[in-house]
């Protein structure tokens, strides 16, 4: 289980992550690690799946313009269904994460804080046209690394978060493990641990791992130097319960891998970024004139020239402002202008990694209260030249939009109720 999001301060400033954007930072007191994970290597056999697109011609996303959104696939209706029934509509019902590898569209769903995966199996799903909204279940071959599945699609997880692309493999972090799996864990350890799964796709199915000594909840994976790297929380704080601190998202670029975090004070109410880089030998803390010190990062997404962004709220403004940087291949550091005046919600790839997809609301204020009305924009660029991204398509609505990507011919985007909606 993940507790609810800590509550952010900058001076007499406060400020609490949205539920979507939060919902794995909590109150544990716990610390994190930057650990290799013992799965192998960043590489893996069949990254593709039989259906694979390496035939079909490009298309160019930048350079159109869409249409509205509009409703097309319902893909987790029973897991809504189990949410209704035992915790009363107070769960998290959004879409997660989309994203396309081969011909498929995996999708991200569930909950680490309610914990809906005692009541219904957390699946790792996917689409399989954007022409057709039924949505499959992938079999995860599970066999000695928990207790054993009462059904071949059971992931073995609370939640399926973002999905990551590594050396042309597609993983998925172990955000949080039943309980089921924590006791089988237990019960073969000395001292009594817990395990955390890393999940790596070969072909149809998808590999589990629990391989992670400690890693109650395994945050996030990345493919840098040839090796897989993962954030884990697994150190109890020295003064249980009076404090949090722990990395939660990574960012790999040709130059280091980034390491994005915070650490949080429960009594005095504070909590405060705590991020990092990593140059193959030491993780250094970021202090001083660092511009990237004081964000709360939110999200992080590697670009194919060995760049990337990361995008979260600057603790130092006042009034608090949601922020986007470019961390270049070479190690540099600046802010994103394209989207100066925007929020970021999402970045996306296209499946062959050629164009880049941004999902954005209109206002870089922070604010902790939901809007009424949503006012979002997606952007399309060349990967190699995302400053470029111009908007291609709308989205307005009281439902808040969390996912973007590029599926076929058409833009979908994920919803906070649980719904896939499609543009074309």
């Amino acid at each position: 289980m993940v507790c609810a999001p800590p509550l952010v301060r900058s001076g007499s400033l406060s400020f609490r992550p949205s539920t979507r954007l939060s919902r794995l930072r909590g109150g544990l007191a716990l610390c994190a690690g930057l650990l290799l994970a013992g799965c192998g290597d960043g590489g893996g056999a069949g990254a593709l799946d039989a259906g694979a697109t390496a035939d079909l011609a490009p298309l160019t996303f930048h350079q159109r313009t869409f249409g509205g959104f509009e409703p097309w696939s319902r893909p987790i209706e029973d897991y809504l269904e189990v949410g209704a029934t035992y915790f009363f509509g107070r769960y998290d019902a959004a879409i997660h994460d989309l994203t396309p590898f081969g011909s498929r569209l995996w999708i991200g769903y569930g909950d680490a804080t309610s914990n809906l995966g005692e009541k219904t199996p957390i699946e790792l799903r996917w689409l399989a046209s954007p022409d057709d909204p039924a949505a499959h279940a992938a079999v995860v071959d599970g066999a000695g690394q928990g207790a054993a599945q009462d059904v071949p699609t059971r992931s073995g997880e609370e939640q399926i978060d973002r999905y990551r692309v590594g050396d042309g493999t597609l993983w998925q972090a172990g955000v949080d493990s039943i309980d089921p799996d924590e006791l089988w864990t237990q019960q073969t350890t000395m001292p009594k641990a817990i395990d955390g799964n890393v999940y790596r796709l070969e072909g149809d199915r998808w590999i589990k791992r629990r391989s992670l000594r400690g890693g109650e909840h395994v945050h996030d994976v990345a493919a840098w130097g040839g090796k897989l790297y993962a954030v884990v929380l697994r150190v109890q704080h020295p003064t249980p319960g009076a404090g949090d601190s722990r990395w939660v998202h990574l960012l790999p670029t040709t130059a280091r891998l980034w390491v994005f975090g915070y650490q949080s004070d429960f009594a005095g109410g504070a909590t405060t970024p705590m991020n990092a880089r990593y140059d193959g030998q030491q993780v250094t803390s970021l202090a001083g004139a660092d511009a990237l010190r004081r964000v709360f990062a939110l999200g992080t997404a590697p670009l194919p020239d060995g760049s990337g962004l990361v995008w979260g709220v600057d603790t130092a403004a006042s009034p608090l402002k949601n922020v986007v940087f470019l961390l270049g291949a070479d190690g540099s550091v600046a802010r994103f202008g394209a989207l100066a005046g925007h929020t970021l919600r999402d970045v996306s790839l296209t499946a062959d990694g050629g164009e880049v997809l941004l999902l954005t609301l209109a206002g870089d204020a922070y604010s902790s209260t939901p809007p009424d009305d949503y006012d979002a924009s997606v952007w399309a660029a060349p990967a190699t030249s995302p400053g470029s991204a111009r908007v291609v398509a709308h989205y307005r609505s009281p439902t808040e939009p969390t996912a973007i990507a590029a599926f076929g011919d058409a833009l979908v985007l994920g919803t906070g109720d649980g719904g896939v909606l499609r543009a074309r």
